[in-house]
């Protein structure tokens, strides 16, 4: 009987969330706390000539296709002109190369898209991917207000080929961590990594991401033996099951074992007492970290590594002028070596499992960086919001163009 209740809701809740009648109309309230947009990154306006799919692959979006040559200098993209036109696509690539990669040209004919440059572009498609090489005007929204750090309004692309979104208007707003989960202000908020439960409003349904960001100690200058000690005395299960509410994950690694698949052979053991004589041999080194004021996450962080580290005989504490620092690394779902590049700045030389983890174990030998755990997004979700697909398991906010609100 206990049995059958449980079916009975699983089955409910499938049905309020994945309803067969979608309406037309309304306006979707978002608020967000560390994940609010900035001017090159709002999402749903653009789409880019490529992208990467749940296994890490590239496949066509703006682009029909596309060919190399043997140097990977040349690259030519078919484009899928009924939804943008070459040249279109050429002037918006042309003023981010100019930016970032003067020596890069891009020209169009009436049906290709060519970039080219003297030099090999081995990770052209990375790029192509990121949402700031998207194509004004060819999301399922298009901007209407922008206001830096605070508000954005998208209202619904009527063209947009891969059909108009069910919502009119998208409304982002950024909140204060205390303020982001009010019932009456938004239909989606950012929660903090760590709320409690008991905390949560009657009637929000609460979505988690996969495991991807990190949080992890960067060290300036270290010397020798600085890392180890420190990273002994991080108890990173106690940050992950109270801090963060189980939510987060222990980090070994810099990627996530769901990503990569070896992060277990990575090691980053808590021994208090190995950790004390290490201290010792370093005559219990004064330390200043310098921690986001803006990162809610990072400072509770900070706070309890600050308690680890004091207890084994380090003297750790906040300041401008650090020679350790907090940092949050947001990723995205694109896989793992276009993460692991964010997060070390280096190139890979291919995507290989193997050589994945040769290069990660490079910038971990480099002893400046301490992983200490992997954050999810966590989102609430009103009781109004539908959408006619599953949800997503990396990325809430890309499954806006299929959320309704029910009346």
């Amino acid at each position: 009987m206990r049995r059958l209740a449980c079916l009975c809701l699983v089955l409910s809740s499938l049905t309020v969330w994945a309803a067969t009648r979608p309406r037309y109309g309304g306006t979707l309230r978002i608020q967000l706390i560390g994940m609010f947009p900035n001017s090159d990154s709002v999402p749903l306006v653009s789409e880019t000539l490529v992208r990467v799919d749940e296994r890490g692959e590239f496949v066509p979006l703006l682009a029909r296709g596309w060919q190399a040559d043997g140097d990977k200098k040349r690259w030519r993209f078919i484009i899928r002109s009924k939804v943008v036109t070459p040249g279109a696509v050429a002037s918006a690539l042309s003023d981010f190369f100019k930016k970032t990669s003067p020596d890069v040209t891009v020209t169009s004919t009436a049906q290709t898209v060519v970039i080219q440059s003297d030099r090999p572009m081995p990770d052209l498609l990375e790029k192509l991917a990121q949402t700031e090489m998207g194509i004004p005007g060819t999301g399922p929204f298009r901007l209407s207000k922008w206001e830096e750090g605070h508000r954005a309004v998208l209202e619904a692309n009527e063209d947009y080929p891969g059909g108009r979104p069910f919502v009119d208007v998208v409304e982002f707003t950024a909140a204060a961590p205390r303020s982001a989960y009010q019932l009456s202000a938004a239909d989606i908020w950012e929660l903090p990594v760590g709320v409690s439960r008991r905390a949560i409003p009657d009637g929000m349904r609460v979505w988690t991401s996969t495991p991807l960001d990190l949080i992890a100690l960067n060290l300036i200058n270290p010397e020798p033996g600085l890392r180890d000690a420190l990273s002994l005395s991080i108890d990173r299960a106690a940050i992950v099951n109270v801090l963060m509410q189980r939510r987060g994950e222990i980090a070994t690694g810099l990627l996530p074992q769901w990503l990569t698949g070896y992060e277990f052979l990575f090691a980053a053991p808590f021994d208090a007492a190995r950790a004390r004589q290490a201290a010792v041999a370093l005559k219990n080194r004064s330390l200043v970290m310098r921690v986001p004021a803006s990162d809610q996450l990072a400072r509770l962080v900070a706070d309890r590594v600050i308690v680890n580290a004091r207890d084994v005989g380090f003297t750790l504490q906040t300041g401008a002028n650090g020679n350790v620092e907090m940092v949050h690394v947001r990723l995205d779902c694109a896989g793992a070596g276009r993460a692991l590049r964010e997060i070390s700045g280096q190139a890979i030389a291919g995507d290989s499992s193997e050589l994945l983890y040769r290069a990660e174990r490079a910038v971990l030998d480099q002893g400046r960086l301490i992983p200490i755990a992997h954050v999810p997004d966590v989102l609430g979700i009103g009781p109004r919001v539908r959408s006619s697909t599953g949800l997503p398991t990396c990325d809430l906010l890309s499954d806006i163009p299929n959320m309704w609100l029910a009346p």
